[in-house]
């Protein structure tokens, strides 16, 4: 190589990277919601719910419901041939009771026992609030239901009983109802509708109504004081009156959007990664604006005291300061010729594990702490750290060009 002039250049790797399992503040690689404890459990879960009053996670698959205290194990609850059911937690007397309703049956939990019943209407996706379920019409799902002042049974139509309407059908199907502060959520394909159920039925009037872009099914969820909804032009907030795209630069290469959840300030949504080649689990923090993705090819999800990814037969809690990866971008990407990655400096509290791939070689450095002397060629590198609550303040890469 000698008459060739050797050009050095510092790549400053938390800068464009990809964070499973922490997120970049203020220039630094912090740990956050990651793959924690995982059991076994039902496979292709479609539906994951928490109940509060037995303390359980819920979940369905294409053919069984399931239930499980956490980290406990999934038993079967009842083989229902039928769609999805959904789970409304009520009171019956002094009782706090549930009842997960599929078509034309429903599953009633009551102490210790369950009991499968046939029932005379056909509901699904829905609500309790203010003494009614708030449901889709299973016949017709532009249509929006309620039940009748008596209770959860009460389908009798009547001006104070069971009753229904429709609302801005030009906008769609309706796909979700959300409880939002004092009102019914009504999420369509292309818009979301806000109704007053207050009073007697005919008090409920819709109260606000916007347009949307396409909505997918399951992933709109209530975080705080909004409404977050993914769509086919990406993430979007409803704060009651006017909605907002929330621009994250991370989520370009996020598609094919399945499970939304909210757990405290976070909102997740399942969906794929086209950098990844698989699925994950997008986590984004709106208080500040930071999002990251954790390595979870979820089905569905449910908050109880953790939050739960459900991935093939596993049920994954996920936590915070648990093992974590920071993928940087491709380093070198300005030549096609061979450089040399002469060194790498991490500044971290723990040690960590740096991988760096080339073209065609990758090579494991264990326990780095410090600056690593990698010496390595290629056309270009990525660089992956493994760490376990380890904030990582500084990481560089030093590479050599001719």
């Amino acid at each position: 190589m000698s008459g060739h002039k050797v050009n050095s250049i510092k790549y400053n790797l938390i800068d464009g990277g990809l964070p499973l399992g922490c997120k970049v503040k203020n220039g630094k690689v912090i740990p956050a919601f990651s793959i924690g404890e995982t059991v076994s459990g039902p496979k292709n879960v479609r539906y994951a719910t928490f109940v509060h009053y037995s303390n359980k996670l819920y979940v369905m698959n294409p053919y069984s419901l399931f239930s499980a205290v956490e980290g406990g194990n999934y038993n079967i609850v009842v083989t229902e041939d039928a769609k999805l059911p959904f789970v409304i937690e009520y009171r019956e007397g002094t009782k706090q009771v549930a009842k997960a309703i599929f078509d034309e049956s429903a599953v009633l939990f009551r102490d210790a026992a369950v009991i499968l019943r046939k029932v005379p209407y056909k509901i699904c996706g829905g609500v309790y609030k203010n003494g009614r379920v708030f449901a889709i019409d299973g016949t017709d799902s532009y249509r929006l239901c309620w039940s009748g002042e008596k209770g959860i049974d009460d389908w009798e139509e009547k001006i104070d009983g069971a009753g229904w309407l429709y609302t801005d059908t030009e906008l769609g199907e309706i796909i979700n109802l959300l409880v939002y502060k004092d009102y019914i959520a009504v999420i369509k394909k292309q818009g979301i509708s806000l109704l007053s159920a207050f009073g007697t039925p005919e008090e409920f009037k819709v109260v606000s109504t916007v347009v949307t872009p396409t909505i997918y099914q399951n992933c709109s969820v209530v975080c705080e004081d909004k409404i977050y909804f993914y769509t086919a032009d990406g993430l979007y907030t409803f704060n009651g009156s006017v909605i907002k795209k929330v621009e994250i630069e991370l989520a370009k290469n996020f598609t094919s959007i399945v499970y939304a959840m909210a757990y405290g300030s976070t909102v997740f949504f399942a969906g794929k990664h086209e950098k990844l080649y698989r699925g994950a689990i997008l986590a984004y923090e709106p208080q500040e604006n930071i999002s990251y993705f954790i390595d979870v090819a979820a089905t569905a999800m449910a908050s109880a005291s953790y939050p739960y990814a459900y991935a093939g037969s596993s049920a994954v809690r996920l936590e915070k300061g648990k093992t974590f990866t920071y993928r940087s971008d491709r380093i070198a990407y300005f030549s096609r010729r061979q450089k040399s990655l002469k060194s790498i400096y991490v500044d971290c509290e723990n040690e960590v594990d740096i991988t760096v791939q080339t073209e065609n070689r990758k090579k494991v450095f264990k326990n780095v702490k410090g600056k690593l002397s990698a010496n390595m060629r290629g056309i270009f590198f990525k660089v992956f750290v493994t760490g376990t609550d380890a904030e990582i303040k500084q990481l560089t890469a030093t590479v050599e060009y001719y």
